[in-house]
């Protein structure tokens, strides 16, 4: 579909006769349904050939489209605290594991005997 905001007609090339002195003009909204956007009678040609009669204005706004929804604002800031927070103490370091014991010296291996 088009808007249209106005229109013009022009008197017939060759015969006056010819030259339209009433009109209607209209769209249609559905199939078969028609509105009537302008409607002339009586109406004087200009004397020229290839004249115009004139722009005919039709322009009456659209109804305005719906505005699109607000964005939701962003959450509140969280506030922040003038002081660092406070951290649990730090806990003892643990004990290293105990040495293991050390090993009994190797028994001596027995002599051949002579």
């Amino acid at each position: 579909p088009q808007i249209v905001a106005a229109y013009e007609l022009f008197t017939a090339d060759d015969n006056p006769k010819r030259d339209p002195t009433s009109w209607t003009l209209e769209r249609e909204i559905v199939t078969g349904q028609w509105e009537l956007l302008d409607d002339k009678s009586h109406f004087d040609s200009p004397p020229g050939r290839y004249q115009s009669y004139g722009l005919f204005s039709l322009y009456s706004p659209p109804p305005p489209r719906p505005l699109p929804p607000e964005p939701t604002p962003p959450p509140p800031p969280t506030p922040v605290s003038p002081h660092p927070p406070r951290l649990p103490p730090p806990s003892p370091s643990p004990s290293p594991p105990p040495s293991p014991s050390p090993s009994p010296p190797p028994l001596p291996s027995p002599s051949p005997s002579p």
